[in-house]
């Protein structure tokens, strides 16, 4: 867990970013863009696109790939008082699945309705739950946390941009996401 580098961002300081240098971008303007999204990510999860044998959503999403992860965010959620986990995009849930959520209500939420029907059928519990949504565009749960891993990464910088702006408008506390250091150009 030494390796596990976290940065927890407020809301806040997401909010305060937002207000001094940009506009809320408008739903309107990513519509057929989200559709596309949609059809895309469909297919990656239809097809096995990542070619995991244990999990659709790729091998990073692999128990044996997420071990220092599992025990890292185990240890954020608990030190933060974290009671409500917002997981976008939840993926297939196969390396949290393992995770134990002890006093946490979780909503996993993606935009592929085929996986979040299976996670439910599968996984759903009183503090377990999963929901069909797009991450720009639809209206987020209010949660202690946001937790968005390795899913901004896939999208162009406008949706990102849209995806920040309707996390900032969720009112949740802290956002936990995947960032790349070592990165110096990220095309979009």
């Amino acid at each position: 867990m030494n390796n596990l580098k976290q940065t927890l961002i407020p809301i806040w300081l997401l909010r305060y970013f937002h207000m001094l240098k940009y506009k809320v971008a408008s739903f309107s303007d990513h519509h057929s863009i989200n559709k596309d999204q949609k059809s895309i990510f469909s297919a990656i999860h239809e097809e096995n696109y990542w070619r995991s044998e244990e999990s659709v959503s790729g091998i990073g999403s692999e128990a044996n790939q997420t071990k220092e992860l599992s025990a890292g965010l185990v240890h954020v959620l608990s030190k933060y008082n974290i009671e409500t986990l917002l997981d976008v995009p939840c993926g297939d849930f196969n390396w949290m699945s393992r995770l134990h959520l002890v006093n946490i209500d979780y909503i996993g939420a993606d935009i592929v309705a085929d996986l979040v029907e299976n996670n439910n059928r599968k996984y759903s519990s009183e503090s377990i739950r999963f929901v069909n949504l797009d991450l720009i565009s639809q209206e987020l749960p209010m949660s202690d946390m946001i937790f968005c891993r390795d899913c901004l990464v896939h999208f162009s910088y406008d949706d990102i941009w849209s995806a920040l702006c309707n996390i900032i408008r969720s009112g949740s506390k802290y956002l936990l996401t995947t960032s790349f250091p070592e990165t110096k150009w990220n095309h979009n």
